[in-house]
């Protein structure tokens, strides 16, 4: 919506449902992926308890507005 606005068209753009866990997991890394969002505070302190590198995968709506990124 806000790339629209801006003038830019999301022509042949497609974001498939992608579970970033599941590739994460066949490659032998610890991932854990989050649907709903009273999951994700046990889910984090899963991954920062787990001993070594972990991929939590958040799925979000792709109609959600994200915060821009800033600068400190």
């Amino acid at each position: 919506m806000e790339l629209k606005a801006a003038g830019y068209l999301d022509t042949n753009v497609d974001l498939a449902k992608t579970d970033f866990a599941a590739i994460a997991q066949g490659a032998g890394i610890f991932s854990i992926r989050v649907e709903e969002s009273e999951d994700i505070a046990e889910v984090l302190q899963k991954a920062f308890a787990y001993p070594g590198p972990a991929l939590v995968d958040v799925v979000a709506s792709k109609h959600e507005l994200a915060m821009p990124a800033t600068k400190s």
